[in-house]
């Protein structure tokens, strides 16, 4: 296993008082069958009512964000607290049958590809985070092993040319299951280690005006002018062609086989002719 090599540069740390901070954190309630065979049999699970409750409150932005430890698919070992004082960390979740994650990272207007390359100069590390499948299939299956979802991993960087790191999360989704258990969900730790913001679907547009506002909170720092943190909660529309269009669907689902169409098209009431 290969150390951390990624290169961070040093800008003036964001200053957070955690005396009165404490990390409460317990993992979501999905502990048991969390590598579904179909997407159905999660649909139709007792989890999935509460899934959106488990994200909300765990974890919770302000707090300390639950460090994690994990390998890149190029072998590299990375430790969230590693970035501790020197980097504010950006989190993506996703996998090769995720139709919204897939866009995200290399198709919208505003990908995370573009915004890795725009602000990972300016003090921003990003990770995606390789969790299980979320709409398996016949010729995509959930994996079986570690190995299988390190391989899928692989796989998808060479496929889709993917510059930005992949952690591979654990076979029995560790981290996946401490960040809420979302399918792409997407978090921003700052430089002291706290959650700044978290969505339970990436919102590329919404990302880049937080990236950006952080930028601008590290300047009025540094220059001494003072700025404070404010929370704030937002429920946010995501137009479905933004969040995975016609053509992404097909794209993403017929790789992963019939049974991953169908399941969507029956659960998700999509009346697309995928």
């Amino acid at each position: 296993m290969k150390n951390s090599s990624f290169e961070r540069d040093t800008v003036c740390s964001i200053i957070v008082n955690l005396s009165d901070v404490s990390l409460k954190f317990e993992l979501t309630t999905e502990t048991v069958g969390y590598n579904y065979e179909t997407f159905a049999e999660w649909y139709e699970s007792p989890v999935r009512p509460k899934a959106v409750e488990d994200f909300i409150n765990s974890p919770k932005v302000g707090q300390p964000a639950p460090n994690f430890e994990a390998v890149t698919s190029d072998g590299y070992a990375v430790r969230l607290s590693d970035f501790k004082d020197k980097a504010n960390v950006i989190i993506e979740f996703g996998c090769t049958t995720c139709p919204p994650f897939i866009n995200s990272v290399r198709y919208t207007a505003i990908s995370m590809e573009k915004l890795y390359n725009e602000y990972r100069k300016k003090g921003f590390e990003f990770f995606l985070v390789y969790v299980r499948e979320a709409h398996p299939g016949e010729k995509i299956k959930q994996h079986k092993s570690y190995q299988e979802k390190l391989e899928r991993a692989k796989r998808m960087k060479r496929e889709e040319e993917i510059a930005i790191p992949i952690l591979v999360d654990t076979f029995d989704g560790d981290i996946h299951r401490s960040y809420g258990s979302r399918p792409n969900g997407v978090f921003v730790i700052n430089r002291n280690g706290i959650l700044v913001h978290k969505a339970q679907w990436i919102d590329t547009l919404q990302l880049n005006d937080v990236l950006e506002n952080i930028l601008e909170y590290e300047n009025a720092m540094a220059s001494g002018h003072g700025a404070y943190l404010s929370y704030s909660e937002t429920l946010r529309a995501i137009d479905n062609d933004r969040w995975a269009d016609l053509e992404m669907k097909k794209k993403v689902l017929h790789k992963a086989g019939d049974r991953a169409i169908k399941d969507w098209k029956e659960k998700l009431h999509d009346n697309d002719p995928i």
